[in-house]
């Protein structure tokens, strides 16, 4: 199934100095990727972190010739996208619990990042390729700490000048938590561990999410466009609604949340109808499962005080045809939050 766009380009926007800084940080990422912890986390290795940066270079071209990042900016969000969820894989105390390293995974980035190049604490922390960027391990940090959960507009994410270059740590954390929350990508899960693991349900619907979507690309004039892999219609017509108001509910709220800060770098976003696919060989949602992410993309719009998308008409008519306890235990599960599943 070919994808919209070559995402193949990774790194490619940018500088070659840049990406020669780069590898160290990801030799190291790969290292710590090599045996993830959490098994029903979805992807974090660096293949999502280069997706990222394909999303990044997105980003950035839609900011104004005289705004373009430099080489130490690039360098900062560079290393950031690397590492900004490897607090997933510290496992020790309280982070040994799968739920508490998810919630406050971006704290623990923090701390092995600069930990990691303190001479005091560096022998009881893996290198992270750092060694060479001293200069600005606290601007990779904190960006890669605002990568989710915490708020931006404080003084930590200021501007600091490094030399006679300022970094906009709260641009850069922006655009970071913004890519980040579109890398939504079926290569991001391997859906056959639903059929011998106990994987937890708000866990379970974000792997279906991304299950079914090819790629999502953010073009020239801002548009974010998705393409999605859906089952072959009939007998699966409902799985077209239900994803597509379960993407557009995430790229809602991840716009929702960094709207403020980048829009007045000419970063505006706005969603596109996505395209859809059709194939006997994608492996259809267990209703159950369908309806449990309906009523949570229900709750989503309704927290994000959204007009409904026109096409919920046409899925209310279909829930009609679904056994009426089915329903019921979707209703019963909206409070849950598969958007905020890792």
């Amino acid at each position: 199934m070919a994808v919209m766009m070559d995402e193949t380009e990774g790194d490619s926007w940018l500088s070659k100095d840049v990406r020669r800084q780069l590898l160290p940080v990801v030799k190291a990422a790969r290292q710590i990727w090599k045996s993830p912890l959490h098994v029903y986390y979805t992807d974090h290795s660096v293949d999502h972190s280069q997706r990222i940066l394909v999303k990044l270079g997105q980003l950035a071209r839609l900011l104004p010739k005289e705004e373009q990042l430099s080489e130490p900016e690039q360098t900062v969000i560079g290393a950031a996208a690397y590492l900004h969820d490897i607090g997933m894989q510290y496992a020790k105390g309280k982070f040994s619990d799968p739920d508490e390293a998810r919630r406050e995974h971006h704290g623990m980035s923090y701390q092995w990042i600069v930990s990691s190049v303190n001479p005091d604490l560096a022998n009881d922390w893996p290198s992270l390729g750092l060694e060479g960027l001293k200069d600005i391990v606290d601007d990779i940090a904190v960006v890669a700490k605002g990568h989710r959960s915490v708020y931006l507009n404080t003084d930590e994410f200021r501007t600091v000048v490094r030399g006679d270059d300022p970094i906009r740590r709260r641009l850069l954390a922006a655009m970071l938590r913004l890519a980040d929350a579109l890398d939504l990508d079926y290569r991001r899960v391997f859906l056959d561990r639903l059929k011998t693991e106990d994987v937890p349900y708000e866990s379970r619907l974000h792997w279906w999410k991304c299950h079914f979507v090819s790629a999502v690309v953010i073009k020239e004039d801002g548009t974010v466009e998705v393409q999605l892999r859906l089952p072959q219609s009939p007998p699966h017509i409902e799985h077209e609604h239900a994803i597509k108001a379960a993407l557009d509910a995430e790229i809602a709220r991840a716009t929702a949340e960094t709207e403020t800060l980048l829009w007045p770098h000419n970063i505006r976003l706005r969603r596109d109808e996505p395209i859809v696919l059709r194939s006997d060989s994608i492996q259809p949602m267990p209703r159950s499962d369908l309806l449990a992410l309906w009523a949570n993309v229900k709750e989503t719009w309704r927290k994000l005080a959204l007009p409904e998308p026109k096409y919920f008409a046409a899925w209310y008519r279909e829930l009609e045809e679904f056994p009426s306890e089915l329903v019921t235990k979707a209703d019963a599960l909206a409070d849950s939050d598969p958007f905020q599943a890792a």
